[in-house]
């Protein structure tokens, strides 16, 4: 069976309760994580590295994490899958970035 590293992108577009020691960016992971972990059976692997953008709003692709995350896709250390609350805020750039490097 194929191993297949997903990833896990948080975001959240204000500072506001990013402080809390358990946040909008845990609970997202959190949920995520709980998800990759059910389909452990199909061969996925949650990848340990971090990618959060708090503070930060979705209108823009100039988010740390997110250009981390699709470098990271590009180099293939992640297979593109979507898991996430809103599967527009990945897909577009990702989808920008596949056709570039085609």
């Amino acid at each position: 069976m194929k191993t297949v590293r997903c990833a896990i992108y948080t975001r959240k577009s204000s500072d506001e309760g990013l402080e809390q020691s358990f946040n909008s960016l845990d609970a997202q992971r959190e949920a995520c994580a709980a998800y990759i972990l059910s389909q452990a059976s199909e061969g996925w692997s949650e990848v340990k590295e971090a990618y959060d953008d708090g503070g930060i709003s979705g209108g823009t692709l100039e988010r740390p994490a997110l250009q981390r995350l699709l470098a990271d896709v590009a180099a293939g250390r992640i297979e593109p899958r979507r898991v996430c609350r809103r599967p527009l805020d990945v897909s577009h750039a990702a989808i920008g970035m596949m056709s570039a490097a085609a």
